[in-house]
């Protein structure tokens, strides 16, 4: 399986295509990573989104390391709490999803307090979520959190703010568009005040050729 995953990955993710922003795994039975697997990986250096998804994942070892990962799905294996601490390796890390694995305990989420930039957590159908006050708990843990298992500290879910975002996003679009538009008027006016100019200039030219070859010739006078 492992020589098979590792030909996959050739083929799927060719090393001469090293500026590629995602890696997709998704429902690839691998269970966990081999040093060789984490090598071949680890040359994708621009990764933002790594998706191993229904991976069948027991273990974090030989994670590849990609130095400005921002998002790490994992949803729907059998990860356990202490095997976590591993993707600290992903200091740039700002969105974790860890739906449906196998993780209990408070004190296994600790190790997230690190990340400078973790704004989203996942970790919806997971024994932990049984735990008393387990919001409160990990909002605490994790001061930049804002988005635990969809939902925001005051009820929001995400999905409404994609929705504002994609909103935010499309009146942007449309005023760099009617900015752009305005521009251009702007430039065609310019264009037009230049013209005019010069045609102006033509026919003031014009008029003063006109002028001098009406003048009447003047005779020399001899004494």
């Amino acid at each position: 399986m492992s020589k098979n995953f590792l030909e996959y990955l050739k083929n799927k993710y060719p090393d001469d295509k090293t500026d590629i922003k995602e890696i997709i795994i998704d429902a690839y039975q691998i269970k966990e990573f081999t040093p060789k697997e984490k090598d071949y990986l680890q040359k994708f250096t621009q990764i933002h989104l790594f998706s191993l998804n229904m991976t069948q994942l027991h273990s974090l070892n030989n994670l590849p390391h990609f130095p400005i990962l921002s998002e790490i799905e994992l949803s729907d294996n059998h990860i356990k709490g202490e095997e976590l601490y591993k993707l600290t390796i992903y200091i740039h890390i700002r969105k974790i999803k860890l739906a449906n694995n196998n993780i209990k305990n408070i004190e296994d989420i600790k190790c997230f307090n690190t990340f400078r930039d973790l704004n989203f957590l996942d970790l919806s159908e997971n024994p932990i979520n049984n735990i008393n006050n387990y919001r409160k708990k990990i909002f605490d843990i994790i001061p930049t959190l804002a988005f635990l298992d969809m939902i925001d500290k005051e009820g929001k879910n995400y999905s409404e703010f994609e929705e504002e975002e994609d909103e935010n996003e499309d009146n942007e679009e449309e005023e760099e568009e009617k900015n752009s538009e305005d521009s251009f008027i702007v430039y065609e006016k310019e264009d037009e005040n230049e013209e005019i100019e010069n045609e102006e200039e033509e026919e003031e030219e014009e008029e003063e050729q006109n002028e001098e070859e009406h003048k009447p010739n003047k005779k020399r006078k001899f004494n």
